[in-house]
C-alpha cells in the first residue's frame, strides 16, 4: 500500500532543499572577500586542489574554513550568535570573554606538543648556523595574564603564563637571552597595558617591554625621552568585532615622540620591501579611518620592512615578529643603523639569506603567547634553514 506524503513534511524538505540552493547560488554569484570590516580580519580565499592537500587532509580543512569565512551572510550571522549567546547568559563568545571593567580577554590557545617540537627544533638550527649572533627571545603576555583577576569567575581559561615557561625554557635551551616582562607590566595594574576591544598591547605597555629589552642588550633606556601623544580615541578592536561585543567603548591609541627631533629615533626611513615603497614616517594616519586603527603603526603588517636611521654606530637587528611588534619598533630606531623586520606569516622568502646579506648582530624574536601557541609560520620559516 502506497503511503501518503506529509503535506507538512514536504513543504519542509522543499523549504530545506530551496534555502541550500539559495545559498549556493549565492556563493557561487558573490564575489569572495578578502577582509571583513565587522570582524576585523582578513577571510581565507579558495583553497588551491593539490595531491599533496587532498591525500593530508589539509584541503578539505582549508576548504571548511574558506566556506565559513565566505558563507553569504556571514556578518548578520555572527551578530545573531552574539545576540543568541547574551540572551542564554554565556560569558564567552566567539572564544572572547567579557571581563570586568569593560576588558574583552581572548581565550588562550592551547600549543600542541608538534608545534612546540618544530619551534624548538627551528630555534636550534638558527643558533647552529649563526652561533655568533646575539639571540632575544621577547614572549609578550596577553592580558588573560596580567589581567587573569578581571576574567568571569567560571572562566575556564588556561594558565598562559604556565605555557609562557615552557617557551622561555625552549628559547634557554637553543641558547637565547629571554625577555620577560611579566614582572613589569603586572607591577603596574593601574596602568593602560591593553585595549579593551583589542587583543594588542598599548604603546604604555610596548614602552616598559623596550627598558627591559634595552637593558638585556646593553642600552640605555634613558637615553633618549619620548613624550606620548594621544591619536585616536575611537578605536574599536579585533576582539569586540569577532565577538560582535562591541558596546559603546572606545579605546584610545597613544604613539610616542623623541621630545628631542635631532636623535636618530626621530631621524629615519622606512622603507617596505615588497611593495618598493619608502616613506618617513612610523605612522600612516590615513588608518586611523578605517576599521583598522591599529594598523596606524607601519600601515599594518607586512612581509619585510626595513629601517633605516641615523644611530652613529653600525648595529644591525633582524626582528621576526607578529603584530604586537608593531608599537614596539620606535624605540629601537635609537640603537641600531638598520633593522629588517620580518613578518613570517607574509615572508616566503629564504631567512638564511637575509642575514647572510644583512648581516645583523642582533636577532629578536617578539611575539605575543596567544599568537604564538596557534602559530605555524615560525616554524616553517625556521626549518628551511639546514
Amino acid at each position: 500500500m502506497k503511503k501518503k506524503l506529509d503535506p507538512y513534511s514536504v513543504a519542509v524538505s522543499l523549504m530545506a532543499l530551496l534555502f541550500i540552493l539559495a545559498m549556493g547560488i549565492l556563493f557561487i554569484i558573490i564575489p569572495d572577500r578578502s577582509f571583513s570590516e565587522t570582524e576585523n580580519r582578513t577571510l581565507a580565499g579558495a583553497p588551491s586542489i593539490s595531491l599533496k592537500g587532498l591525500s593530508s587532509g589539509d584541503f578539505a580543512r582549508d576548504f571548511e574554513t574558506y566556506l565559513a569565512d565566505q558563507f553569504p551572510g556571514r556578518d548578520l550571522l555572527v551578530k545573531l550568535r552574539t545576540a543568541t549567546d547574551l540572551v542564554a547568559g554565556r560569558s564567552e563568545i566567539g572564544g572572547v570573554y567579557a571581563a570586568r571593567d569593560a576588558y574583552l580577554i581572548e581565550d588562550v590557545n592551547i600549543p600542541s606538543p608538534e608545534a612546540m617540537s618544530g619551534l624548538s627544533d627551528g630555534f636550534s638550527a638558527l643558533k647552529a648556523a649563526f652561533p655568533d649572533l646575539n639571540y632575544y627571545f621577547l614572549l609578550a603576555p596577553t592580558a588573560a595574564t596580567v589581567h587573569r583577576d578581571l576574567l568571569p569567575v567560571d572562566a575556564p581559561c588556561a594558565d598562559e603564563s604556565a605555557l609562557m615557561d615552557q617557551y622561555f625554557s625552549m628559547a634557554v635551551t637553543a641558547g637565547f637571552t629571554p625577555v620577560d616582562v611579566r614582572e613589569t607590566l603586572l607591577a603596574h595594574p593601574d596602568s593602560y597595558l591593553y585595549y579593551r576591544t583589542d587583543h594588542h598591547w598599548t604603546t604604555e605597555s610596548a614602552w616598559l617591554s623596550y627598558r627591559i629589552f634595552a637593558e638585556k642588550a646593553g642600552f640605555d633606556p634613558d637615553a633618549v625621552a619620548y613624550e606620548p601623544l594621544a591619536i585616536s580615541d575611537t578605536f574599536n578592536g579585533t576582539l569586540a568585532a569577532a565577538s560582535g561585543l562591541e558596546g559603546n567603548v572606545r579605546d584610545v591609541i597613544t604613539a610616542y615622540f623623541p621630545v628631542d627631533e635631532s636623535q636618530p629615533a626621530a631621524n629615519y626611513l622606512v622603507e617596505y620591501v615588497s611593495e618598493k615603497q619608502r616613506v618617513t614616517s612610523f605612522y600612516d594616519p590615513d588608518r586611523l579611518e578605517t576599521r583598522d586603527q591599529y594598523a596606524v603603526f607601519f600601515s599594518g603588517n607586512h612581509s619585510l620592512v626595513r629601517i633605516l636611521s641615523t644611530c652613529p654606530e653600525d648595529r644591525r637587528l633582524l626582528v621576526v615578529k607578529d603584530s604586537y611588534a608593531n608599537c614596539f619598533l620606535p624605540f629601537l630606531a635609537q640603537h641600531y643603523r638598520r633593522i629588517d623586520v620580518v613578518d613570517p606569516r607574509y615572508f616566503y622568502d629564504d631567512l638564511a639569506t637575509l642575514i647572510k646579506v644583512d648581516e645583523p648582530q642582533d636577532v629578536l624574536f617578539l611575539y605575543n603567547a596567544n599568537t604564538l601557541f596557534a602559530d605555524t609560520a615560525l616554524a616553517g620559516l625556521l626549518g628551511q634553514i639546514g
